[in-house]
């Protein structure tokens, strides 16, 4: 809480700073700028003196600073019913610059920022509660406590259960993972590569210009075109996968200009071109991603966003049971059987876990659309039904997208359902990475791994890559997993697609099978040159240090949450102030009520 206070303070401090270097920008009359920079200015000044000299003092639950803290945060609310959200939105806005430059923020606050802006006054400033939830005043909230939920969920695990070993000699099913497609509807090809947009391959080029938008792409900020896609489609349906798993984000990283028609047309897109090679002759089962929403990520909860989930419920109708299909179509989340077999997919909703979802501040503190009380009732069911689970989620569980409130819960569940549970699937990160999932309440055990699939786009400078996950018919275990690249440089220059086989797991890892990744990952992995391999093959090209690329590596391999994996990776300070805003969301979007879960 200390080091949260002291990086709020500087970020109040900047912000004072910089004031009149960006206040000409904002939507006011001179006399209105005038004014509200002044009192802005005062505000700061006064803030960020109270939280220096009360750094120590927090849940002494004084008096004196209780009134002092919440007689500035009444002057707060007062600017903000002076001036309507103006005076906030520049609050916001100086908050951003302190990450990002001006032209990215002004353009994301307009999508984004009037909802972080509402949900944080509704939540925290009309009521006065900020000062409850920066402990200067007490808080007569009851809260959970997340391992008191996780001993209640663990309580009756059993004890006798043991996976069984995966037999080499067993049939083996295929299944394809898809994830990350980003696909650019407005691709143009000889268009600029290189931009200062967040996503480029769109503008016609100017003189000078030599990085162009080839025929099937190209490795940078761009996004992939059809071209791309129906060559992974061709190329995917002759390694005849049983079944396809497609865990989200289908829309372009066109933040400033997408529309949440684009996002519908994009996917029904990508289902046809899918159905035309497929014929739904094999399953496929669809996940949400975070870019199934415009704006990305601002899933709004209260309303539940049912236009949106009937429309993509209705575009993937065919692909889900009747009983699938009513849950998806309400709360975005389903589970249903592999047809045939007593394996159960169950697909997570990752917008009611998005720590960048700024609904979720004004939330209430709950578990939204009873979403884990659901998964939790869906494995017991499973569990009494003799039945196996693979967990389809978008992000990874040590995503800085992935709440934490969320994340530790999830632990919880897939450790008590370590039996049954046989595979964990995301996306997201663009990178091919095996997150371990560690017991609750015993850090040197593994449950399970969470397999993430690298992604379809290239874009943050990525190959399109996919998985295949060869698996034990019977126990539905991991034997290994295979990835598939595209070879972007040659295929742009013959004019035709090719792929390429890259990698199997067991040989990079030189083990006879996915099992004894947990041996690898139990080691000591400071110096392994296993690590080292696949820090290479994962990280080698987006990374410029070699030392950085094993630390993430390492980081990546031996961590179950994102406040983990951040402070092992930047062990002395918040290296990234874009992660420690991660952290800040996190902390004013829990803990949740014990009245509310």
């Amino acid at each position: 809480m200390t080091k949260f206070l002291k990086y709020l303070l500087f970020l109040v401090i900047f912000s004072t700073i910089n004031s009149n270097n960006y206040f000409f920008e904002l939507p006011l009359t001179n006399n209105e700028k005038f004014s509200l920079n002044k009192t802005t200015s005062l505000f700061f000044h006064e803030f960020s003196q109270f939280i220096s000299n009360n750094l120590k003092n927090q849940k002494k639950f004084n008096g004196f600073l209780c009134n002092q803290c919440e007689n500035l945060v009444s002057k707060l609310n007062n600017i903000i019913e002076t001036y309507g959200t103006k005076g906030f939105y520049h609050f916001i806005t100086l908050l951003c610059l302190s990450i990002y430059d001006y032209d990215i923020c002004d353009k994301n606050i307009q999508s984004y920022g009037y909802v972080l802006i509402e949900s944080f006054i509704n939540q925290y400033i009309k009521d006065l509660s900020l000062c409850k939830k920066l402990h200067f005043c007490k808080d007569d909230k009851q809260y959970i406590n997340i391992d008191d939920y996780a001993k209640r969920v663990l309580s009756d695990k059993p004890t006798n259960k043991t996976k069984e070993k995966i037999n080499k000699n067993s049939k083996t099913l295929k299944m394809l993972h898809i994830t990350d497609l980003h696909i650019d509807l407005n691709y143009k090809v000889g268009s600029k590569a290189i931009c200062d947009r967040p996503m480029c391959c769109r503008d016609s080029p100017k003189e000078g210009d030599t990085e162009l938008a080839g025929k099937f792409g190209y490795e940078g900020e761009c996004n992939i075109n059809k071209d791309l896609f129906k060559s992974f489609v061709d190329y995917a349906y002759e390694l005849k996968p049983d079944f396809i798993i497609w865990t989200g984000d289908n829309s372009p990283h066109d933040t400033w200009e997408g529309s949440q028609e684009e996002v519908i047309e994009v996917t029904r897109v990508l289902r046809d071109m899918l159905n035309e090679k497929f014929d739904y002759k094999i399953p496929i089962f669809p996940v949400l991603g975070n870019h199934e929403d415009y704006p990305n990520d601002l899933f709004n909860v209260t309303d539940g966003k049912k236009n949106l989930l009937l429309k993509m419920a209705n575009l993937y109708k065919n692909y889900l049971s009747e009983e699938a299909y009513d849950t998806f179509k309400e709360k975005g989340y389903y589970s249903m059987l592999l047809p045939n077999t007593n394996l159960r997919l169950i697909s997570i909703n990752c917008f009611y876990c998005d720590s960048w979802n700024y609904y979720l501040i004004n939330n209430n503190k709950s578990d939204a659309k009873q979403m884990l009380k659901w998964l939790e009732e869906t494995l017991r069911a499973a569990e009494e039904n003799n039945e196996y689970v693979y967990i389809l989620n978008h992000f990874p569980l040590n995503a800085d997208f992935s709440l934490i409130e969320c994340a530790k819960r999830f632990i919880a569940l897939y450790d008590r359902y370590e039996y049954i549970i046989r595979g964990i699937f995301s996306g997201h990160t663009h990178h091919h990475d095996i997150v371990p999932v560690y017991s609750y309440f015993n850090k040197t055990k593994i449950t399970h791994l969470n397999y993430v699939s690298s992604s379809l786009t290239t874009h943050s400078h990525q190959l399109p890559s996919f998985t295949i996950y060869n698996i034990d018919s019977n126990t539905f275990q991991i034997k290994d997993y295979d990835v598939y690249v595209f070879n972007m440089n040659q295929s742009n220059i013959l004019l035709k697609p090719i792929w390429y086989y890259s990698y199997n797991a067991s040989s990079l890892f030189n083990v006879e099978d996915m099992s004894d990744v947990y041996k690898i990952i139990n080691k000591d992995v400071e110096g392994d040159y296993i690590i080292k391999e696949y820090a290479d093959s994962q990280y080698g090209k987006s990374i410029c240090h070699k030392e950085s690329a094993i630390r993430k590596a390492k980081c990546v391999l031996t961590t179950d949450t994102f406040y983990d994996f951040y402070f092992c990776n930047y062990p002395k300070i918040f290296a990234l102030k874009q992660d420690m805003f991660v952290m800040i969301l996190n902390y004013f979007e829990g803990p949740w009520e014990v009245d509310k879960e």
